[in-house]
């Protein structure tokens, strides 16, 4: 482990208040290791997004770890290089200094959770969910339970195991599929079944299936017809299966503050590609307009999910109808927090974000919004990688 210093300084307050920024994967997470290009790409974008918003909040000062391997971006915050094996140790060293520790990193194999569960054992102030939070919206096969007992509209998903056979022929229950599919009515309406005679009545439709603990696109593809198992080399022990849901894709980035309290920032687009059945997610645009549907999907959602904390996503499809179609909860920073951070200028969402889990304010300020609603129909475009176009306007914007 290496230190480098920083130009910043602490805004003339003394000591102040120290944020470590430990971003998983090109913060020593896999030194020694191959870094996937997609996930460095998107982490290396967020991490310096919340390091430069952090340190423009006066009295801030900012710890940000790297990968020893890795070139680290100058600015006004102190860098940690960290090494092979060094990651474990030295984030719970870092995270016991700081006052407050802000992590990105994926939710499958547990990583998100168990750095969770290091800060929650340290009695260290986390900026983001709770571990148990983590593992139940990383784990989509509880979410979906959770999502139904808690009023939330969401597609049926069942698991799959590879091991014990593939289906081929995909097909899902008639009345589940209406729940999501605008053109398939329940059982009675469409072929004059009662609801009795309606029940296991199945539709083949196209699918998704994906990890049931994935983050981003990886290992998510689209199935329609026969369909053989679409990686051979990807066997997991477990899958979902979720119907492919017609509509826009969109996200809701949200900050939740503690007692379950979401504070919705704004909606983005997003931007997904298809190439022989491989779905890969290439970015989006923010913001877009949202409404009291969206608004009340996210409060269903925080109190579906108990001890969301801090920036969390929603990832749901608008299918016209009133309440949206969740698919999937990302407990944790999401790519669209760039454009965001970029909306609102210099420290201004890293205040609010402070100032919202310290408990020194219930809402966010007044005239937080106004740099988003002057950019509603004009939208910021980003790519996966982070990457800002303000000429770029997403699917959907």
């Amino acid at each position: 482990m290496t230190r480098m210093g920083s130009g910043g300084s602490d805004g003339g307050s003394g000591r102040g208040r120290s944020v470590l920024i430990h971003e998983f994967v090109t913060g020593g997470g896999l030194a020694g290791r191959d870094l996937p290009e997609t996930l460095a790409a998107e982490g290396r974008a967020m991490r310096d997004a919340l390091a430069g918003d952090f340190a423009a909040v006066p009295g801030v000062r900012v710890t940000m770890t790297i990968d020893d391997r890795l070139p680290a971006r100058p600015g006004s915050w102190e860098v940690v290089r960290v090494g092979p094996g060094q990651e474990p140790d030295e984030f719970a060293r870092l995270a016991a200094e700081a006052d407050y520790t802000l992590v990105v990193a994926p939710e499958s194999g547990g990583i998100l959770f168990d750095r969770a569960r290091i800060l929650e054992r340290l009695g260290a102030r986390s900026l983001g969910s709770r571990s148990g939070a983590i593992a139940g919206a990383g784990n989509k096969l509880m979410a979906f339970d959770r999502f139904r007992r808690g009023g939330v509209r969401t597609p049926w998903t069942r698991a799959v195991v590879p091991e014990d056979g593939w289906p081929r022929r995909i097909t899902f229950p008639v009345a589940e599929l209406s729940r999501v599919c605008r053109f398939v009515e329940g059982p009675g309406p469409m072929a004059g079944l009662s609801p009795v005679q309606g029940v296991g009545l199945e539709l083949e439709h196209p699918a998704v299936i994906k990890p049931v603990d994935g983050a981003g696109s990886a290992h998510t593809h689209l199935l329609t017809g026969l369909a053989d198992w679409p990686d051979p080399g990807w066997r997991p022990e477990v899958a979902i299966l979720q119907p492919w849901v017609e509509g826009v894709p969109k996200s809701l980035s949200m900050i939740v503050s503690p007692g379950g309290r979401p504070h919705v920032i704004g909606v983005s687009s997003q931007r997904a590609a298809v190439d022989r059945g491989r779905i890969s997610y290439r970015g989006g645009a923010a913001p877009l307009p949202f409404g009291e549907g969206e608004l009340r999907m996210a409060s269903r959602v925080v109190r579906a999910i108990p001890g969301l904390m801090g920036w969390v996503g929603i990832d749901f499809v608008d299918d016209g109808r009133s309440e949206p179609i969740v698919l999937e909860v990302n407990p944790r920073p999401t790519t669209s927090l760039v454009a965001f951070v970029s909306l609102l200028g210099p420290g201004t969402l890293a205040g609010a974000w402070l100032s919202l889990l310290d408990g020194s304010r219930r809402s966010l300020p007044e005239g937080f919004f106004g740099p988003i609603r002057a950019r509603i129909g004009r939208p910021i475009g980003f790519d996966a990688d982070g990457t800002l176009d303000p000429d770029q306007e997403g699917i959907g914007s």
